[in-house]
């Protein structure tokens, strides 16, 4: 199985889709930063095969792989295996929608549908279950070593289905299988044969002449019936028209009486009307021109589109303001020059000096508090500070003394372990060498015993099992040795013996370095309980305290009886001053100021007269806080009684102030309402709101009004005048739609019932010549007097003159005026002349259809017998003789062809059955046994070890191989390790080395491994170990093998080529770029850079 081309989106940290190419990669890289999402790689491969997590617990809800804030997670991945493409694609979502599992193969290969039956046949296509493919293919991160530390049982599995070594095992179930399903029909099929004759074609050929015979004489038949059948339709076809032409020319009304004189009566009576009405009109239209001057005169004399109401009240609301405006505005001045007055004096805002005094004294007293508060505070701090750092200091003393004496006892612990794995490592180095003996023992006796095996069973001229190649006559197979079973015996024994001592030697070495470990923390821990030590010391000094060493707790002196401090006091102290001199202190290495050491198991720290001096001052800070206090409370007293009496004085001027404000408001507010009731004058008729400019437009609105009086007069005699006219044109109107349109309708349509009932005998006869049938046209309609008057009272438009009768369109609607009546009385005579040769046609007509219906009947009659037959009955039961032999005849050639068929794929099956089924038999017997195949499987395993040992010597530089079973031998020391007891960094090379060696195995034959992922385990190797592991990786890649190396560390980026870059933002997510080369130096040229600045 080799990846091609990998496409996912809604993946853990990949938010929008993104693709990768494998195609034309063989050793390459994918780099990222820790978290950035190189491993999602790994999982998406998981996924599209197997719908399976790559971490433990896999089988499990996959909805927690999907993107936060995505509903949908998709993964599609093409590869090829097994000689075809494929294309696998799963989809899940958040919400209840159904899942998607579909495989597909572009090249013809057998896909599947749903979940459990894409992962079973992706299973049988790359040859590998789950956990074989995170074994063999896919080195996932902390799982790198499944192949190492798999079973032997499962490192046979996954042989077997790589290498294909179990074809031969199922050819022969399937062998079987087939043998078991074939034989039956077979038999089946030889029964059935003897039931047919030999050759059945005799009965066909017979049955084919009938059938023939049969057909023609139908087909002759056919033709008389369809032409019998033709002639019938003419002959009814034409009775039929005959008919309706007769019943239509009766039903053809009479043509209307005196047409024309009616229509040009009619037109004379229009033209009377006509006049009428233009005089009306004329008489409306004056009228209406009045109006509009009366109405242009009323806007000028109101100025705009105002009333004579609208310009009374406006007059009312100015006499009305021109009687209460000046006491109003006299009013207003007295107020507000009382106001101002009172105003004046509020404004006064001098402070008395009795509150300025009081104000003076209650800030000193204030400030006098806030410094006695920070004295005591601070001699509060400082007591505190020296009681806490004298029970520091004795606490860190006892701490490192208590930790000397443990790293003395882990030394002591050391001494004795050395000794003891001394003597393991001798008894290691003697197991070794037995261990080699016994190997080299085993392989000559396997080499012995290979050929036996392999030819169990053969003779000469079978073929060979190893190459195919036919055995010679003289070939006799070799028997097979006895020793292999003892050497194994030997050499499991010194294996177990080698083991135990291995297994020894590192308890005894994971002691020691458990032993070292502690001490190394324990010295760790004392050098850093010394510094802080020393660091308290030197806090003591700056805090001015003076600490003495205690004396030894079985001496009995007294600390603070003024005895001489000894060797460890600076020369000339005083040991009960508090001037702030420190005393030589050592503790172990750490020594704080000048003089000799301190032993670190001296007594306590005593400084009891600083801290005395300390709390007394801190007493003093106090009393002198609790007079500044009392102080303070006296003048803040003396305070409030001076500003209550000022602010009581302000409150009595507020008062006075804000009633005169209140009616200088009111007199405001009058004086505003009489002024408003002049916003709303109507338009053109504002004024300013002074006395003699509102009795100036008093007396214009006065004479508008008048003015507009007399107007509305003279209006409302125009509008009877109009009125009056009005009435005589809708009159008018009324008589020409009564007395003439009415009348000329009646006679157009007595003319257009004539006219299409002759037109409707066109249709009849038509059909039958090829002359167009159409009687002249006329409008027949008119449109209403309202809808046919033009605008400025003229006569309507007519029919034009230069066109024919005969041609002229029947319009929607015309209109009735004298001209078209008139126009129409002229036209009238040749439409009737029209009408009358239509009819004469289609009596023609009737005669010529009655003519055909005679000769129908005549050439049916000659039909019939030339057939033999009488009437048409007779012809249609002949006709169905000869299709009843002809049904005859086709099913007996039918069955006879069926017969043949039968006969012949009978025969075809038994001719491949047989041969098939013997081959079946021979293949079951030569396959029966299963020794051959477990012999290539332990070949196979032998070399697997054998590659997989040259490689990881290579990687570890000569010191690490494998041996038998899996397991791992120091080939300098000869001690044979489990894969368990390796480092992190030993056990990645370990597991890389295996998985390259099955690689390399599987593409020596027709293997199915092509591809093999790494994720991290790079980080465990040093960069001498690394530089190897990456040389013998470059080696494995190419030739159709991809080799993935998945690592956070930028380094690996400069052994491969083909560098994938993983990047992550937190807004969009994760991302996959592939580096150009210059990007690719580009890339390292920065971590070169970062490495040296960090």
């Amino acid at each position: 199985m080799r990846p091609i081309r990998l496409r996912f989106a809604g993946l853990r940290s990949y938010r929008s889709e993104t693709v990768v190419d494998f195609d034309r990669l063989d050793l390459f890289a994918v780099i990222g930063d820790t978290g950035a999402g190189k491993s999602t790689l790994i999982e998406a491969l998981c996924l599209a095969l197997y719908a399976r997590k790559s971490w433990k617990g896999g089988a499990a809800s996959l909805n927690d792989l999907i993107t936060d804030g995505v509903t949908t997670m998709r993964v599609e991945l093409t590869f090829t295996a097994g000689g075809h493409e494929w294309v696998v694609t799963r989809a899940r979502h958040r919400n209840a929608s159904a899942p998607i599992d579909k495989l597909v193969s572009p090249t013809g290969g057998l896909g599947a549908d749903g979940a459990r039956s894409v992962t079973e046949r992706v299973v049988e296509v790359i040859g590998l279950t789950y956990d074989q493919f995170i074994q063999a293919v896919v080195l996932p991160q902390g799982r790198f070593d499944a192949l190492l530390a798999a079973t032997e049982k499962e490192r046979n599995d996954i042989l077997t289905s790589i290498l294909d070594l179990g074809d031969v095992a199922e050819t022969q179930r399937r062998a079987k299988s087939l043998r078991e399903e074939w034989e039956p029909y077979a038999t089946a099929w030889t029964v059935e044969r003897r039931r047919y004759p030999d050759d059945p074609a005799a009965e066909l050929q017979r049955a084919v002449d009938r059938a023939g015979a049969a057909s023609a004489l139908d087909e002759r038949l056919a033709a008389a019936a369809a032409e019998l059948a033709a002639l019938l339709a003419r002959t009814e076809e034409a009775a039929g028209r005959h008919g309706a032409l007769q019943a239509a020319l009766r039903a053809v009304p009479r043509a209307p009486a005196d047409a024309a004189g009616r229509l040009r009566r009619l037109a004379q009576a229009r033209a009377e009307l006509d006049a009428a009405e233009v005089a009306a009109s004329t008489a409306l239209a004056e009228a209406r021109r009045e109006a509009l001057k009366i109405a242009e005169r009323r806007r000028v004399v109101a100025r705009g589109d105002a009333t004579r109401d609208d310009l009374m009240a406006a007059a009312s609301r100015i006499r009305t303001v021109i009687d209460e405006l000046p006491a109003a505005e006299a009013d207003l001045a007295a107020e507000g020059e009382r106001h101002a007055m009172l105003a004046a004096t509020a404004i006064d805002t001098t402070e008395p000096p009795q509150l300025a005094t009081a104000a003076e004294a209650a800030a000193s007293a204030e400030r006098v508090v806030g410094e006695a508060e920070l004295a005591a505070r601070a001699a509060d701090q400082a007591a505190s500070a020296a009681d806490r750092l004298v029970e520091q200091l004795e606490a860190a003393r006892v701490e490192v003394l208590a930790l000397d004496r443990e790293v003395a006892a882990l030394n002591d612990r050391l001494e004795a372990g050395a000794a003891k794995i001394r003597d393991a490592e001798a008894s290691l180095g003697d197991a070794g060498r037995r261990r080699d003996v016994a190997l080299e023992a085993e392989h000559d006796a396997l080499r012995a015993d290979a050929a036996a095996t392999a030819a169990a069973g053969c003779a000469p001229g079978a073929p060979c099992p190893i190459c195919d190649r036919s055995l010679p006559d003289t070939f006799v197979p070799p028997h097979p040795t006895e020793g292999v079973a003892a050497a194994r015996d030997r050499r499991a024994a010194v294996e177990r013996e080698l083991s135990q001592a291995a297994e020894a030697l590192k308890e005894l070495r994971d002691h020691r370095s458990k032993l070292d470990g502690e001490r190394d923390a324990t010295m760790a821990r004392r050098a850093e309980r010394a510094s802080a030590l020393a660091c308290l010391l030197d806090e003591a000094a700056g805090a001015g305290l003076a600490l003495l060493p205690g004396a030894d707790p079985g001496s009995g002196a007294d600390p603070g009886s003024g005895a001489d401090p000894g060797p460890g006091s600076a020369p000339g102290a005083d040991p009960g001053s508090s001037s702030g001199q420190v005393s030589d202190a050592w503790v172990g290495d750490v020594r704080v100021g000048g003089g000799a050491p301190r032993d670190a198991s001296a007594g306590p720290f005593v400084a009891a007269d600083a801290l005395a001096a300390v709390a007394r001052r801190s007493d003093a800070s106090r009393a002198a806080l609790e007079t500044a206090r009392r102080a303070h409370q006296d003048a803040l007293a003396a305070l409030h009684r001076e500003r209550a009496s000022a602010q009581s004085e302000t409150a009595m001027r507020q008062a006075r102030l804000d009633d005169a404000r209140s009616r200088l408001d009111q007199a405001i507010t009058r004086r505003e309402r009489l002024v408003g009731r002049l916003a709303d004058l109507p338009e053109g008729w504002n004024g300013a709101p002074e006395p003699a400019a509102l009795a100036v437009l008093l007396v214009d609105l006065d004479g508008a009004v008048e003015e507009l009086r007399r107007l509305d007069v003279r209006d409302r005699e125009v509008s009877q005048t109009a009125e009056a006219a009005g009435r005589e044109l809708l009159e008018l109107t009324r008589r020409s739609a009564d007395e003439v349109e009415r009348p000329a309708a009646q006679v157009l349509a007595e003319v257009e019932a004539h006219q299409r009932a002759v037109e409707g005998l066109g249709a009849l006869v038509e059909a039958r010549d090829e002359q167009p049938f159409r009687a002249a046209e006329l409008p027949l309609r008119f449109a209403p007097a309202s809808e046919s008057r033009p605008p400025d009272g003229g006569a309507a438009g007519s029919v034009p003159p230069d066109v024919p009768v005969a041609d002229a369109v029947t319009a929607d609607a015309v209109t009735a005026d004298a001209a078209t009546l008139e126009d129409l009385a002229g036209r009238i005579a040749p439409v009737e002349d029209a009408a009358a040769a239509a009819l004469a046609r289609a009596a023609s007509a009737a005669a010529q259809l009655d003519a055909v219906v005679a000769q129908s009947g005549v050439d049916r009659s000659a039909l019939l017998d030339a057939h033999g037959c009488a009437t048409p009955a007779e012809l249609s039961e002949r006709r169905g003789e000869a299709r009843r032999d002809r049904a005859a005849a086709d099913a007996a050639a039918g069955s006879a062809r069926e017969t043949i068929d039968v006969v012949a794929a009978l025969d075809e099956c038994l001719a491949v059955a047989a041969p098939f089924l013997a081959n079946l038999r021979v293949l079951e017997v030569a396959l029966r046994s299963q020794h051959f195949i477990a012999h290539l499987v332990d070949e196979r395993e032998r070399e697997l070890l054998a590659e997989a040992s040259r490689r990881l010597k290579a990687i570890t530089d000569g010191r690490f191989g494998f041996v038998a079973d899996f397991g791992i031998v120091d080939v300098r020391s000869g001690e044979t390790r489990s894969p368990d007891s390796l480092s992190g960094g030993e056990r990645f090379q370990s597991a890389l080395a295996l998985a390259l060696a099955l690689v390399e195995i599987a593409s020596r034959g027709a293997g199915k491994l092509d591809a093999v992922f790494v994720d991290e385990g790079f980080g465990s190797l040093d960069h001498h170990a690394l530089d190897v592991a990456l040389t013998t990786l470059g080696t494995v890649a190419g030739g159709g093998k991809m080799v993935a190396l998945i690592s956070h560390l930028r380094p690996v980026a400069e052994f491969v080529d083909d560098v994938l870059l993983v990047t992550k933002d937190e807004m969009f997510g994760s991302r996959i770029e592939r580096l150009d080369p210059d990007a690719r130096e580009a890339m390292l040229a920065d971590d070169i850079r970062s490495g040296l600045t960090g």
